[in-house]
């Protein structure tokens, strides 16, 4: 019967972006330096142009301002943004967006039958950069990740620089910066309403059994689901702990 059916939805959309309108920023500074007229926690990165392919790359490469000497052929070729002859902080440029997203979605919806209910509610974020580092033998830990494939003499247009033993790189730039954009099916459930009828000769007025579960899948350019990326160091940068998926099973009783 069509009253037995319910079917119900709902959606809800923010869009939040801030300015910073006024700030004692100095004034010699170059503009993209300052924070005056960005985002609150507006990302900076040094950008790449490829590769030091050949040790004449590295040879006539710009300055870098600390472990210049550890350039090697493979490491990231950084873009002196300022033009002054050295790679350093002073060429670190807006990037994207800041981590907090501007805008975010959430939608559920659901269907009733009877005693039997199922819904589903997904979340999703987008205009948000994420850096996830992942530094392989960072600092000389025993960790590689795997990042597509590594470049070599060979293979010149890979994805990730050739990982090697206690080889500090200064910067990798904008590698680890991400579009955060993400969906997530943050919820869903299934469950039932046993006939009271009977119950109530137990002593129970109604029993409900349902299984559901949280961040359940996820969408997104990010190479694993995070929430967030803890730390910055090489020792604890290498990121939060993924997000638990979760199964629960249960019931509800009124006596």
């Amino acid at each position: 019967r069509q009253r037995d059916i319910r079917l119900w939805g709902n959606f809800a959309f923010t869009h939040a972006k801030d300015r910073i309108i006024d700030r004692d920023d100095p004034k010699l500074l170059d503009d993209y330096l300052k924070q005056a007229g960005y985002q609150i926690g507006q990302y900076r990165s040094q950008l790449r142009a490829g590769y030091y392919n050949t040790w004449d790359e590295v040879y006539g490469s710009s300055i870098l301002d600390q472990n210049d000497n550890n350039k090697l052929p493979g490491n990231f070729n950084l873009i002196d943004f300022n033009g002054d002859g050295v790679i350093n902080s002073f060429d670190n440029v807006p990037y994207a967006y800041p981590e907090r997203p501007q805008n975010t979605y959430t939608g559920s919806i659901g269907f009733d039958y009877k005693r039997f209910s199922i819904f589903v509610q997904f979340y999703a974020v987008n205009n948000i950069t994420r850096n996830l580092t992942q530094t392989n033998f960072s600092a000389a830990l025993n960790s590689v990740f795997k990042q597509g494939d590594y470049w070599t003499k060979d293979n010149t247009d890979a994805v990730s620089p050739l990982p090697r033993w206690k080889s500090r790189l200064y910067s990798y730039g904008d590698f680890f910066n991400y579009d955060g954009s993400y969906v997530r099916l943050k919820t869903a459930e299934m469950s039932y309403t046993i006939n009271p009828t009977w119950l109530k000769k137990t002593g129970i007025q109604s029993m409900r059994v349902y299984v559901n579960g949280n961040n359940l899948l996820f969408w997104s350019k990010m190479p694993d689901d995070r929430e967030a990326n803890v730390g910055s160091s090489n020792f604890s940068g290498q990121g939060a702990y993924p997000t638990v998926r979760r199964i629960n099973f249960g019931f509800n009783l009124s006596l």
